[in-house]
């Protein structure tokens, strides 16, 4: 049976200080510091070829798991880590990984959180695609999203807006503003970065087995 085997856990810090500033009009929006929660991880049933050996390895990508206080990130963790109970989801190496062990890694991470500067650097990036229904039930946020973000039409002509929160302060202040977006970030977070130790050895422990 297929399941989801987890890699890596990285957590991106925004302080609220910067945040606040960069939206002036809406005071007390941040009183504490913000995070976007990533997890390197793929489906055990997938394969690609390793970009360096050659070998056959399991496919992995990057997925934005949550957004939020650290209160709301440990949240999100607590429901991935339902799925470890029906071994539907895994550390990598690990036959059986304990919903409470998923959890620690999750507060590691949040223990020890990179900027975006240093996610940038290691070339991870997040473009985050908001459209209509998402924003249709909040006129404020149509208001900041036409006046700071990026935007385009789609084929039925609906507009829809593009946020850069890792190359953008703004952006990541008009992003975290938004409480009311789902709780399912990766639905309109896309997420990229290195999958493999050699893209970037800071980021990436090397793996043990044929994964690596």
């Amino acid at each position: 049976m297929s399941h989801t085997i987890s890699y890596k856990h990285l957590v991106i810090q925004f302080p609220h200080q910067l945040l606040q500033e960069q939206l002036a009009n809406f005071p007390h929006s941040f009183w504490r510091d913000q995070f976007i929660l990533l997890e390197l991880c793929g489906p055990s049933n997938c394969t690609t070829f390793h970009p360096v050996t050659g070998r056959e390895v399991y496919a992995r990508s990057w997925t934005t798991r949550a957004k939020g206080d650290a209160t709301e990130i440990i949240e999100e963790a607590c429901r991935s880590a339902s799925y470890c109970e029906g071994r539907n989801l895994r550390f990598y190496g690990e036959r059986d990984t304990t919903p409470e062990r998923y959890i620690r890694r999750v507060r590691s991470a949040l223990s020890a959180p990179v900027s975006a500067a240093e996610a940038n650097h290691w070339g991870i990036s997040l473009q985050v695609q908001l459209d209509q229904k998402l924003v249709k039930d909040a006129p404020y946020a149509i208001d900041l999203l036409n006046q700071h973000a990026s935007w385009d039409k789609n084929d039925a002509g609906e507009r829809y807006w593009r946020l850069y929160p890792l190359t953008s302060l703004k952006d990541a202040a008009i992003l975290f503003k938004f409480r009311f977006l789902p709780l399912s970030p990766w639905s309109f977070i896309a997420t990229d970065g290195p999958c493999f130790e050699h893209e970037a050895r800071e980021l990436l422990m090397p793996s043990k087995s044929r994964a690596a």
